[in-house]
């Protein structure tokens, strides 16, 4: 466990001095480099007085692609904000490392082995039906206008990056990216969406994005102690106890834990007037399951084929009979 004590108390200035120069006694800097990082973090730390002090260790919140990612994103750049903590959100490349001096790293696609680190940290992982990431990402990708997707550029000269493949996707091998660019048959990949009936083009999104992002969330550690567990149906289903169950499990208490879940509650769906949920181009309802809409029969059994029983693995159904 991640010791917690004064973690959402102010800062005293005697405690911020200590914590600036025994983090510039670890870097090697210059004298006028380090008076003028002395004097900006003591502006930095005088400045958030009034602030809940930083985490004790580094929060990292991970999320998959039509899994409640721009949520997330949102209430803890929101946080951050009020709170005066350090965010970074990577929605596309993984970071090779955890970045330094940052309170809060967001990643769009749980794409950061936790494993690596060798640092305390406390995490939060979201998931979602996998059936309605398939569902969700296929009436999105129809509409959306995210480089990658609407990239029309297949040429296969190495190294593919970027818009070629989603960016989260350009560590894979070259071999990978370039049977990616061959499946889209000489389309954008919203093109070949396009071109299809809708029960092939749900086949496509299943065997492409769908395929993707469930196999990163089997790949997940759900036993890890340091992180919070959430699921996206849960979270709308009963927004404000799942964002207290998650901010109390980061340490946050007293004034600072409520108004934390204040902050959440600007971004609960159910909360939200019909003109916001229009505009929003990352919110198609206030429902969160589609799935049965699109399944067919023959869906239904190629998912099960391809994916075993991950809906009972992550809790979705009690048997694979579904």
């Amino acid at each position: 466990m991640i010791g917690t004590e004064g973690f959402g108390q102010p800062l005293g200035f005697q405690e911020a001095a200590r914590t600036v120069l025994g983090r510039l006694r670890d870097n090697r800097v210059t004298r006028s480099s380090f008076v003028r990082t002395l004097a900006s973090e003591l502006r930095y730390q005088v400045v958030r007085r009034d602030r809940p002090s930083r985490p004790p260790a580094p929060i990292i919140v991970s999320c998959h692609h039509k899994s409640g990612s721009t949520l997330m994103r949102t209430i803890f750049l929101k946080l951050c904000d009020e709170f005066d903590w350090r965010f970074r959100w990577h929605g596309g490349g993984a970071p090779v490392e955890l970045p330094p001096r940052v309170d809060v790293l967001g990643l769009g696609h749980a794409h950061f082995d936790l494993s690596r680190l060798n640092k305390p940290y406390r995490g939060v992982h979201l998931i979602r039906d996998p059936r309605d990431v398939i569902a969700s990402g296929y009436e999105y990708h129809l509409r959306t206008d995210e480089p990658w997707c609407v990239n029309s550029n297949l040429d296969e000269s190495p190294p593919i990056t970027a818009p070629r493949v989603p960016m989260w996707l350009e560590s894979c091998s070259e071999e990978w990216k370039r049977e990616y660019l061959g499946s889209l048959c000489g389309q954008s990949y919203q093109e070949r969406l396009r071109s299809l009936s809708p029960a092939d083009g749900v086949t496509f999104e299943m065997t492409h994005y769908g395929t993707w992002t469930i196999e990163r969330m089997l790949a997940w550690d759900y036993d890890d102690p340091n992180v919070v567990e959430l699921r996206f149906e849960d979270v709308l289903a009963d927004f404000d106890g799942e964002m207290r169950r998650m901010f109390v499990a980061l340490g946050l208490s007293g004034r600072w834990l409520e108004r934390a879940i204040e902050i959440a509650a600007t971004e609960d769906l159910a909360r939200m007037d019909a003109d916001r949920l229009t505009h929003d181009p990352h919110i198609q309802s206030r429902g969160v399951s589609r799935w049965e809409r699109h399944l067919t029969d023959e869906h239904r059994a190629a998912f099960k084929e391809r994916f075993g029983d991950v809906v009972v693995r992550l809790g979705y159904e009690s048997s694979n009979d579904w």
